[in-house]
């Protein structure tokens, strides 16, 4: 195994120590998953910005949807 040294922001140094062994683990995850497209961050920026009535009823559960427990 390799070993690197990287600068991490001070905010994230804590998160690092807590992940301990499993930071290989959770780097490899990270680097293999694909970048998301641009328009799906888009798309959650301006649904942040959506008034509250209308983040409502977009999250709202249809009819017909209901499931049981």
């Amino acid at each position: 195994m390799s070993t690197i040294t990287i600068e991490v922001p001070d905010e994230l140094s804590d998160l690092v120590a807590e992940a301990g062994d499993r930071l290989p683990e959770l780097l490899a995850q990270s680097l293999r998953l694909p970048p998301l497209p641009a328009h799906v961050y888009r798309y959650v920026l301006d649904f942040g910005e959506q008034p509250i009535s209308r983040a409502n009823r977009v999250l709202r559960p249809h009819a017909g949807n209901d499931r049981a427990a």
